[in-house]
């Protein structure tokens, strides 16, 4: 009789902080983080990912909303959900690009999915991440060595790579102050509705 893959034990945890999350990563090599799991989850299910460890973001304050910053920009943290970034009236003039791509995501999607779990996956088909590379937004990363602030299009680096070194996790992704008389738009071809597009374009 041929036995089944045994299961493997996992590790959770769920920090309050960012440092703490940080903490934890730096603890295990081969630990991730868990945003919304829409993605990590279902590669997991695969096998294709096979963590040691799960840091939870979801009870970490800061990595929640979306905030007015002080240059007129909005500041959107990593958990944010597709559908939140969907549905805030602020990302108005070119800024709506973003809110137009997240509307287009799958609904089961949209209600689970984080900005910061997009980003941090760098897959060249979301539609998030076409849309935030044409919106100039900035991302802000954390990790043992501190904070710093990169580009959108110098934190992609090729399919599924990022900057991010070990144990650097995403917190929030900027975009500047949209431009008065500003446009933004955002539309996508898919062989079924709410699959991967083909092609998108913002």
């Amino acid at each position: 009789m041929r036995r089944g893959r045994e299961a493997k034990i996992i590790d959770y945890s769920e920090p309050k902080t960012v440092d703490e999350a940080v903490a934890l990563l730096v603890a295990d090599e081969e630990s991730l983080c868990l945003a919304g799991g829409a993605t990590l989850v279902a590669m997991m299910n695969f096998g294709v990912m096979q963590p040691s460890a799960l840091v939870s973001l979801r009870r970490i304050e800061e990595l929640r909303g979306i905030h007015l910053d002080e240059q007129g920009g909005l500041r959107i943290g990593a958990m944010t959900s597709h559908r939140e970034v969907a549905t805030d009236e602020r990302l108005v003039g070119s800024n709506n690009v973003v809110r137009e791509a997240a509307a287009s995501i799958d609904v089961a999607i949209r209600n689970m999915g984080t900005i910061g779990g997009a980003v941090s996956h760098a897959d060249p088909a979301s539609d998030l991440n076409t849309a935030l590379v044409s919106a100039g937004a900035l991302v802000e990363i954390a990790g043992p060595k501190g904070r710093r602030t990169v580009p959108i299009d110098e934190f992609f680096v090729f399919y599924l790579t990022t900057v991010l070194e070990p144990n650097e996790l995403v917190t929030a992704v900027r975009l500047p102050g949209a431009p008065k008389g500003s446009v933004g738009a955002f539309d996508k071809v898919c062989r079924v509705h709410g699959d991967t597009p083909t092609l998108s374009a913002a």
